[in-house]
């Protein structure tokens, strides 16, 4: 018996994270690139069926680049890359710290099927940082993950840089009853609060004592209102032209404690972006599991 366990120790141990090279994820990221975009309707049909194991999956799952799998909530999107730089002094450890930068590796989705002005989309947008700022370093890093969205629903928002994404969303009123129904039940089987990620993935990277880094309670991700909007109706045509349009995008940082007051401390730029089957198919995002005993500032 002893033989036993000590083997199966040994197997865990060798598929350990232990980490990836940003440069590597990317050239993954956009080896596969659409020819043509198209949209890949969400039903409760295609969501019974895998959303129980996709959520224990992603709660998992430490891996940055996983084999081919489907994104079921948030099956359509784009993915970009950039730096993480923060630039106020804050309260916070980690990587919410005044000086850090790291490399992005973000995937931008909508909620559900909507894609286009006049369908209802629920912006999202999952960041990816790798604590370095050397985008082709030979070093293996191990990531740290946030997610935000701004209505689980849908909204009416005409553009996905007017939107204010947080790591808390709203549901908003117009939810399917039965896909919620789905969603709900699988989310709470992988998770005891799933309707906010949390960050400390973010204020503990890098810390020599975790267990006392403080947290934000609240982080909001936008665009910067100095960006040229485009005109382009698809989310992801959309952030491809702004780019063109802008040189790059950028996206405001903002943070909050249990008082809910907002500051804001950095921005995330991005020069790259594609839409790809690795971006939608490959990539993953590691989920936070839920803690109570987090440090917390009002």
């Amino acid at each position: 018996m002893k033989s036993l366990i000590f083997a199966l120790v040994l197997i865990n141990a060798s598929f350990a994270y232990e980490g990836s090279k940003p440069k590597e994820v990317w050239n993954q990221i956009t080896s596969d690139p659409y020819e043509e975009l198209f949209t890949q309707e969400v039903t409760v049909k295609r969501l019974a069926s895998k959303i129980f194991k996709r959520a224990k999956d992603t709660i998992e799952q430490e891996e940055d680049i996983i084999p081919y799998f489907d994104k079921l909530l948030h099956s359509n999107g784009i993915c970009m890359l950039g730096r993480w730089e923060i630039f106020k002094n804050n309260a916070y450890s980690g990587y919410f710290k005044a000086g850090s930068k790291a490399v992005v590796i973000a995937r931008a989705s909508t909620t559900l099927s909507g894609v286009k002005r006049g369908e209802k989309r629920g912006f999202g947008m999952a960041l990816k940082l790798f604590p370095t700022d050397d985008f082709i370093t030979d070093k293996k890093l191990k990531s740290a993950n946030i997610f935000t969205i701004d209505t689980l629903a849908g909204n009416d928002v005409s553009h996905f840089l007017k939107s204010k994404m947080t790591n808390f969303p709203k549901i908003g009123i117009s939810f399917n009853a039965a896909l919620g129904l789905v969603v709900g039940k699988a989310f709470l089987l992988a998770d005891k609060n799933p309707l906010i990620r949390q960050l400390y993935p973010i204020s503990e990277l890098k810390e020599k004592f975790p267990q006392a880094a403080i947290t934000p309670k609240l982080f909001k991700i936008s665009g910067n209102k100095s960006m040229i909007l485009s005109d382009k109706k698809d989310f992801r045509e959309e952030l491809m032209d702004s780019l063109d349009i802008n040189g790059a995008i950028v996206f405001d940082i903002e943070v909050a404690g249990t008082a809910k007051k907002y500051q804001k401390i950095g921005e995330v730029i991005f020069r790259e972006a594609t839409a790809s089957e690795s971006c939608d198919h490959r990539l993953h995002f590691n989920h936070p599991v839920y803690k109570d005993d987090l440090n917390h500032i009002e």
